[in-house]
């Protein structure tokens, strides 16, 4: 209040001043008003900036008055007044009202009580704003984000000198934060707000924002949103090149038509790719629908690419059955295009009573190669113009039944004759007896008995028992059914001389069914009842499909496969064998008549230059036709993880084969231990280099077992690394479930941690709703997507909440 009235008193001798000042003439007014300017100055500092532009006005607006009385006439001296003067007012020509140096100093003593109290309010906020300057800090966005000061979203905002300003940052959808500087300098983020601190003077805060990748399969992206669309680029189809509406899928199914251009393929940049979703208003492209989709970042394009037709051929397929079209007899499949001076391979397939007569292209007849039984390959080289392709099938009416007698031992078949027709499907019987008893060479007269049959190439089942009714079945890989029964079993007597001696004779029926194929009796074999003999049955997982056994008769090391027949020695029968990879040396099964008892024994053997791992004895015995049923279990392994000095709890409860579409395929866990003071890095594989993250795929195959340990595990051993020498980060999921109260409580023994690629990438975590019975998924609570970062203040925690 004190200085409020010295600066009135100041105000007022300032006043006097002027009046006095005014008796000298215009000249002594100019210099005045450089006086008043001064002393505003001096009064004001320090001021604000707003308040030096409010004196500057004032200081002007004096200045402006100077010059116009100074362009008003001169005053004669004898009508100037004293400050004791009233007022007078003066009208220059034109009738406007014109202040004179005068009537700026005559005022009432009213005007000047109104006068001081203006002055002294406006002095008292002077006053005030000595005491708080202010700056402008000013907000530079890239990208997608809002800024918001106090819950309001600005562009800028005023701070006073040695202040902080807290906002917060808040990014697009589908945006996550890149950086926040201030002049340069990072800002750090505490509890999702940053502080400028200390504010000297204006300030300018870039806040950098990027597009936020999610990793997910192209196949969840596109159940999430099917009716999508994206924009691509045409190229390469002259008029229709520009931009195309795609909608989201498998490229190829849905990119566009042009008459006379071809689609060939999609790229991003290099990339070719063949799918392209969109997530959250962000695209994906991959490879395959299984593959995780990529993030079309900003800067780059999909675009489809064509060629003209002027460049292709064109391919038609017709199929006929004799002259009339049709497919009952089979197909063809291939390329209905291709480019000019470029070779056509196709592939005809006839179906099962149906043969291939001809195949002509563009009327001339071609020869093709033979692929399987039903399959042939055709090629025409170097084609120059559109190709017409013609194939001709030929349904068959009946098939022929071949055999000889001079290849079945001590047998025969008595019906029907070699050489037999039999129509296309019907089934046809054979009859097959063994041959009438007979005296070895040691004077013993024995039975045959059916071990062996070859039909197609193909050794078949026989009965392994020899009462009547036994039967066994066998399908050839063309699909004929073959059936054998041991449908009689006479006895016989036979005069020797001497004695009577009896014996039995066998008589089979032969069944063939679904028959669409000529029918050849390859070979076939009775044995002798009292020579004991070992035949091979089956044998599964064994390596080259073979054993190596002693053959009693010749004295000989023999390598037999299915139906090979070993005489029984005296002192036993040796076999040798290893196993296939993929297979599980230690389930080996061996069964089959006289195989009761036998073991398999481990280790390493030389035989005539080849080293085994397995082998078994046979020991001798008067049972007859022994069998050897040798099957071995496929390997199962499973995964291991190892933390290396982490804690976790991570498994893999899953057991896994090295066999192509038998669960051979392992997915490495999205879930990461944790250790004190580092960050997990990745997953290596023991007995490799290679690195695994999450999603990963490990396939397990013949050529990669050899990974595993001796309890045919694959471990993946956890590497650590410093958080600022790893490019990846940890996030930990917590699971919360609701409690009785209504409150929500964590519950560590089900969460776990992720990574992810630290500054880069947002984690989408795919939630098994289902996966805790009596709770629900709760997704307004629960936050699946977080930002990875090894700096725990711009960490996210991924939360999944349950009611």
């Amino acid at each position: 209040m004190k200085k409020a009235k010295s600066l009135q008193r100041f105000w007022a001798f300032l006043l006097v001043f002027v009046l006095v000042a005014t008796t000298l003439g215009n000249d002594s007014m100019t210099v005045t008003a450089a006086e008043v300017e001064s002393a505003t100055e001096i009064s004001s500092e320090p001021a604000s900036d707003a308040n030096e532009d409010k004196t500057e006005e004032v200081t002007s607006a004096a200045s402006s008055d100077s010059s116009e009385n100074e362009e008003s006439s001169e005053v004669p001296e004898g009508t100037q007044t004293s400050e004791t003067d009233e007022p007078e007012e003066t009208t220059e020509a034109g009738g406007e009202n014109t202040e004179t140096e005068s009537e700026i100093t005559a005022v009432s003593t009213e005007d000047e009580l109104e006068t001081e109290e203006t002055v002294t309010e406006d002095v008292t906020e002077t006053s005030e704003n000595e005491k708080k300057d202010t700056f402008m800090v000013s907000f530079d966005v890239s990208g997608e984000a809002v800024i918001k000061v106090n819950g309001e979203a600005v562009a800028s905002a005023e701070a006073e000198k040695d202040s902080d300003l807290s906002f917060q940052v808040e990014t697009g959808k589908g945006y996550r934060l890149k950086s926040v500087t201030a002049d340069g300098a990072d800002l750090e983020s505490l509890d999702g707000s940053y502080i400028l601190k200390n504010i000297q003077g204006d300030t300018t805060v870039s806040v950098e924002t990027e597009q936020a990748a999610q990793r997910m399969l192209m196949r969840n992206i596109l159940r999430a949103n099917p009716e999508e669309s994206v924009t691509v680029r045409i190229s390469g189809a002259d008029d229709n090149d520009g931009s195309f509406l795609l909608p989201v899928g498998e490229i190829k199914e849905n990119a566009p038509s042009f008459a006379g251009y071809n689609f060939v393929e999609a790229k991003v940049d290099q990339d070719t790719i063949q799918y392209v979703g969109v997530y959250e208003d962000i695209v994906y492209y991959s490879v395959g629908e299984s593959d995780a989709g990529t993030i079309l970042e900003n800067g780059r394009e999909i675009v489809l690419f064509y060629e003209s037709d002027s460049s292709n051929l064109n391919v038609t397929y017709i199929t006929k059955v004799n002259d009339t079209p049709g497919s009952d007899g089979g197909s063809v499949t291939g390329p209905e295009k291709i480019k000019k001076d470029s070779d056509l391979t196709f592939r005809v397939e006839f179906n099962r009573g149906y043969v291939i007569d001809n195949v002509k292209v563009n009327g001339t007849i071609i020869n093709g190669t033979k692929v399987t039984d039903y399959k042939w390959d055709y090629t025409v080289q170097k084609a120059a113009q559109d190709q017409e392709v013609t194939v001709t099938f030929k349904k068959v009416n009946s098939y022929k039944l071949t055999y000889s007698n001079n290849e079945i031992r001590q047998g025969n078949i008595t019906s029907p004759n070699s050489g037999s027709s039999f129509g296309n499907g019907e089934t046809l019987k054979l009859t097959l007896v063994s041959d009438s008893g007979h005296q070895d060479g040691e004077g013993t007269w024995t039975d045959w008995l059916l071990n062996q049959l070859q039909i197609n190439g193909t050794f078949v089942n026989v009965p392994t028992s020899y009462t009547k009714g036994a039967q066994a079945t066998t399908t050839l890989p063309s699909g004929t059914q073959v059936k054998i029964e041991l449908t009689n079993v006479v006895s016989e007597k036979i005069n020797t001389g001497s004695r009577t001696v009896d014996f039995n004779k066998y008589t089979y029926a032969i069944t063939i069914t679904n028959a669409y194929e000529d029918i050849v009796i390859n070979s076939g074999n009775f044995k002798s009842n009292k020579r004991p003999e070992i035949i091979i049955k089956q044998l599964v997982g064994i390596a080259n499909n073979q054993l190596y056994g002693y053959e009693g008769y010749t004295g000989k090391w023999v390598t037999g496969t299915i139906n090979t027949v070993y005489k029984e020695d005296k002192d036993g029968n040796e076999f040798y064998f290893n196993i296939l990879p993929g297979y599980d040396g230690n389930k080996i099964k061996l069964t089959g008549t006289g195989m009761n008892g036998i073991s398999i024994e481990k280790g390493t053997y030389y035989r005539d230059g080849v080293t085994y791992n397995y082998r078994f004895k046979v020991g001798y015995s008067s049972e007859t036709n022994k069998q050897i049923f040798l099957s071995i279990e496929k390997a199962g392994y499973s995964v291991k993880y190892d933390f290396n000095g982490g804690t976790g709890n991570i498994t893999d409860s899953d057991t896994y084969t090295a066999f192509s579409g038998e669960n051979n395929v392992i997915a490495i866990t999205n879930r990461v231990p944790e250790k004190e003071g580092k960050v997990f890095d990745h997953w290596e594989l023991a007995g490799t280099s290679k690195e695994y993250r999450q999603y990963d795929r490990f396939t397990i195959s013949t050529g990669t077992i050899k990974y595993a340990n001796a309890q045919n595990e694959f471990v993946f051993k956890a590497v650590w690394a410093d958080a600022e020498d790893s490019n990846y980060a940890n996030l930990q999921v917590k699971y919360y479930f609701e409690q009785e109260n209504g409150s929500y409580k964590l519950d560590e023994t089900v969460s776990y941690t992720v990574s992810a690629l630290a500054e880069k990438n947002a984690i989408k975590l795919c939630t098994d709703k289902d996966a805790y019975p009596g709770y629900i998924y709760n997704s307004q609570k629960s936050k699946v997507i977080a930002f990875a970062s090894n700096d725990k203040k711009r960490q996210r925690k991924l939360s999944i909440t349950l009611i």
